[in-house]
Protein backbone atom coordinates (compact mmCIF):
# COMPACT_ATOMS: atom_id res chain seq x y z
CA UNK A 1 0.00 0.00 0.00
CA UNK A 2 3.00 2.27 0.57
CA UNK A 3 3.73 2.44 -3.19
CA UNK A 4 0.10 3.29 -3.98
CA UNK A 5 0.08 6.05 -1.36
CA UNK A 6 3.26 7.55 -2.82
CA UNK A 7 1.84 7.58 -6.35
CA UNK A 8 -1.52 8.85 -5.12
CA UNK A 9 0.12 11.77 -3.32
CA UNK A 10 2.01 12.74 -6.49
CA UNK A 11 -1.18 12.79 -8.57
CA UNK A 12 -3.04 14.80 -5.91
CA UNK A 13 -0.24 17.37 -5.81
CA UNK A 14 -0.15 17.69 -9.61
CA UNK A 15 -3.85 17.42 -10.47
CA UNK A 16 -4.05 21.08 -11.56
CA UNK A 17 -1.22 20.61 -14.08
CA UNK A 18 -2.09 17.09 -15.24
CA UNK A 19 -4.25 17.91 -18.27
CA UNK A 20 -1.68 20.39 -19.62
CA UNK A 21 1.03 17.77 -19.24
CA UNK A 22 -0.99 15.18 -21.15
CA UNK A 23 -2.28 17.52 -23.85
CA UNK A 24 0.58 19.93 -24.48
CA UNK A 25 3.76 18.11 -23.52
CA UNK A 26 6.37 17.75 -26.25
CA UNK A 27 6.00 14.02 -25.63
CA UNK A 28 2.86 13.25 -27.62
CA UNK A 29 0.57 11.36 -25.25
CA UNK A 30 -2.43 12.23 -27.43
CA UNK A 31 -1.86 10.22 -30.61
CA UNK A 32 -1.77 6.72 -29.03
CA UNK A 33 -4.78 7.55 -26.83
CA UNK A 34 -6.90 8.84 -29.70
CA UNK A 35 -5.93 5.99 -31.99
CA UNK A 36 -6.94 3.48 -29.33
CA UNK A 37 -10.43 4.99 -29.25
CA UNK A 38 -10.60 5.14 -33.05
CA UNK A 39 -9.87 1.43 -33.24
CA UNK A 40 -12.57 0.30 -30.83
CA UNK A 41 -16.04 -0.22 -32.25
CA UNK A 42 -18.48 0.89 -29.58
CA UNK A 43 -22.11 -0.23 -29.84
CA UNK A 44 -25.02 1.72 -28.38
CA UNK A 45 -25.93 0.58 -24.87
CA UNK A 46 -22.65 -1.20 -24.17
CA UNK A 47 -21.34 -1.23 -20.61
CA UNK A 48 -17.88 0.34 -20.52
CA UNK A 49 -15.35 0.47 -17.67
CA UNK A 50 -12.63 3.08 -17.67
CA UNK A 51 -10.00 2.79 -14.97
CA UNK A 52 -8.29 4.76 -13.67
CA UNK A 53 -10.33 7.60 -15.13
CA UNK A 54 -7.91 10.27 -13.92
CA UNK A 55 -9.15 13.76 -14.79
CA UNK A 56 -11.53 12.46 -17.45
CA UNK A 57 -9.48 13.36 -20.53
CA UNK A 58 -10.89 10.36 -22.41
CA UNK A 59 -14.54 11.17 -21.78
CA UNK A 60 -14.82 13.39 -24.85
CA UNK A 61 -13.76 10.45 -27.03
CA UNK A 62 -16.73 8.23 -26.17
CA UNK A 63 -19.76 8.19 -28.48
CA UNK A 64 -23.17 8.92 -26.98
CA UNK A 65 -25.51 6.27 -25.58
CA UNK A 66 -22.98 4.13 -23.74
CA UNK A 67 -23.24 3.00 -20.11
CA UNK A 68 -19.87 4.23 -18.79
CA UNK A 69 -18.49 3.45 -15.34
CA UNK A 70 -15.35 5.30 -14.24
CA UNK A 71 -13.17 4.16 -11.37
CA UNK A 72 -10.18 5.82 -9.75
CA UNK A 73 -8.38 5.52 -6.43
CA UNK A 74 -7.59 9.24 -6.34
CA UNK A 75 -10.47 11.47 -5.28
CA UNK A 76 -8.77 14.67 -6.48
CA UNK A 77 -8.29 13.34 -10.02
CA UNK A 78 -11.79 11.90 -10.14
CA UNK A 79 -13.26 15.21 -8.99
CA UNK A 80 -12.01 16.75 -12.24
CA UNK A 81 -13.45 13.81 -14.23
CA UNK A 82 -16.87 14.37 -12.68
CA UNK A 83 -16.76 18.03 -13.74
CA UNK A 84 -15.72 16.99 -17.27
CA UNK A 85 -18.62 14.53 -17.53
CA UNK A 86 -21.04 17.27 -16.50
CA UNK A 87 -19.52 19.65 -19.06
CA UNK A 88 -19.98 17.01 -21.78
CA UNK A 89 -23.47 16.11 -20.50
CA UNK A 90 -22.48 12.44 -20.29
CA UNK A 91 -24.43 9.93 -18.27
CA UNK A 92 -21.53 8.41 -16.37
CA UNK A 93 -21.16 6.59 -13.04
CA UNK A 94 -18.15 7.33 -10.86
CA UNK A 95 -16.72 5.08 -8.19
CA UNK A 96 -13.77 5.53 -5.85
CA UNK A 97 -11.93 2.21 -5.77
CA UNK A 98 -8.79 0.17 -6.25
CA UNK A 99 -8.04 -1.29 -9.70
CA UNK A 100 -6.42 -4.30 -8.04
CA UNK A 101 -9.73 -5.29 -6.41
CA UNK A 102 -12.57 -4.23 -8.68
CA UNK A 103 -15.96 -4.09 -6.93
CA UNK A 104 -17.86 -5.66 -9.84
CA UNK A 105 -19.24 -9.11 -10.60
CA UNK A 106 -17.69 -11.31 -13.26
CA UNK A 107 -18.59 -10.45 -16.88
CA UNK A 108 -20.12 -7.07 -15.98
CA UNK A 109 -18.70 -5.01 -18.87
CA UNK A 110 -18.53 -5.26 -22.65
CA UNK A 111 -15.31 -3.29 -22.91
CA UNK A 112 -12.68 -1.73 -20.64
CA UNK A 113 -10.20 1.08 -21.28
CA UNK A 114 -6.99 1.77 -19.38
CA UNK A 115 -5.04 4.68 -20.86
CA UNK A 116 -1.76 5.60 -19.15
CA UNK A 117 -3.09 4.14 -15.93
CA UNK A 118 -1.53 0.69 -15.74
CA UNK A 119 1.88 2.19 -14.95
CA UNK A 120 0.41 3.98 -11.91
CA UNK A 121 -0.98 0.77 -10.36
CA UNK A 122 1.53 -1.01 -8.08
CA UNK A 123 0.27 -4.57 -8.77
CA UNK A 124 -0.27 -4.32 -12.51
CA UNK A 125 -0.57 -8.09 -12.99
CA UNK A 126 -3.46 -8.19 -10.52
CA UNK A 127 -5.17 -5.23 -12.21
CA UNK A 128 -5.01 -6.98 -15.60
CA UNK A 129 -6.45 -10.16 -14.07
CA UNK A 130 -9.28 -8.10 -12.60
CA UNK A 131 -10.01 -6.49 -15.97
CA UNK A 132 -10.24 -9.92 -17.58
CA UNK A 133 -12.57 -11.05 -14.81
CA UNK A 134 -15.05 -8.18 -15.13
CA UNK A 135 -15.16 -8.00 -18.95
CA UNK A 136 -17.43 -10.59 -20.58
CA UNK A 137 -16.11 -13.31 -22.93
CA UNK A 138 -15.50 -11.87 -26.42
CA UNK A 139 -15.40 -8.39 -24.90
CA UNK A 140 -12.41 -6.12 -25.41
CA UNK A 141 -9.76 -4.41 -23.30
CA UNK A 142 -7.94 -1.38 -24.71
CA UNK A 143 -4.59 -0.44 -23.21
CA UNK A 144 -2.10 2.32 -23.95
CA UNK A 145 0.92 3.02 -21.78
CA UNK A 146 4.68 3.31 -21.66
CA UNK A 147 6.26 0.27 -23.29
CA UNK A 148 9.12 0.16 -20.81
CA UNK A 149 9.94 2.72 -18.17
CA UNK A 150 11.81 3.01 -14.90
CA UNK A 151 10.27 4.04 -11.61
CA UNK A 152 9.35 7.73 -11.26
CA UNK A 153 7.33 9.77 -8.79
CA UNK A 154 4.31 9.20 -11.08
CA UNK A 155 4.58 5.46 -11.47
CA UNK A 156 6.35 2.21 -10.76
CA UNK A 157 8.72 0.43 -13.12
CA UNK A 158 6.81 -1.05 -16.07
CA UNK A 159 7.51 -3.53 -18.86
CA UNK A 160 4.26 -3.57 -20.81
CA UNK A 161 5.31 -6.36 -23.17
CA UNK A 162 6.02 -8.66 -20.24
CA UNK A 163 2.70 -7.75 -18.60
CA UNK A 164 0.75 -8.51 -21.78
CA UNK A 165 2.65 -11.74 -22.57
CA UNK A 166 0.19 -14.05 -20.74
CA UNK A 167 -2.59 -12.62 -22.94
CA UNK A 168 -0.59 -12.57 -26.21
CA UNK A 169 -2.92 -15.13 -27.82
CA UNK A 170 -5.73 -12.58 -27.38
CA UNK A 171 -4.07 -9.59 -29.04
CA UNK A 172 -6.35 -8.16 -31.73
CA UNK A 173 -3.88 -5.39 -32.55
CA UNK A 174 -0.87 -3.57 -31.19
CA UNK A 175 1.18 -0.58 -32.24
CA UNK A 176 4.26 1.09 -30.82
CA UNK A 177 5.00 4.80 -31.01
CA UNK A 178 8.33 6.59 -31.18
CA UNK A 179 8.90 9.82 -29.29
CA UNK A 180 11.23 12.66 -30.17
CA UNK A 181 11.80 15.34 -27.56
CA UNK A 182 14.60 17.65 -26.47
CA UNK A 183 16.41 14.77 -24.79
CA UNK A 184 16.49 12.06 -27.45
CA UNK A 185 14.74 10.03 -30.09
CA UNK A 186 13.12 7.20 -28.19
CA UNK A 187 11.93 4.16 -30.12
CA UNK A 188 8.78 2.30 -29.08
CA UNK A 189 8.16 4.64 -26.15
CA UNK A 190 4.40 3.97 -25.97
CA UNK A 191 2.50 0.85 -26.98
CA UNK A 192 -1.20 0.43 -27.67
CA UNK A 193 -2.96 -2.93 -27.35
CA UNK A 194 -6.47 -4.13 -28.08
CA UNK A 195 -7.17 -7.48 -26.44
CA UNK A 196 -10.06 -9.90 -26.81
CA UNK A 197 -11.26 -11.55 -23.60
CA UNK A 198 -11.64 -15.38 -23.54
Amino acid sequence: MEEQERINKTYSNEVAKYDDLMLYSEINFEKPRRELFNEISFTEGEKILEMPVGTGLNLELYPANLDITCLDINNDMMGNAIKEAKRLDLSTSFLLGNAEYLPFKNNTFDKAIIAYGLSAIPNREQALKELHRVVRPNGQIGIVDFKKHGKTEWMGKIDLGKLIAPYSHNIISQESYDVRDHLANRKNFFTRYLLKVD
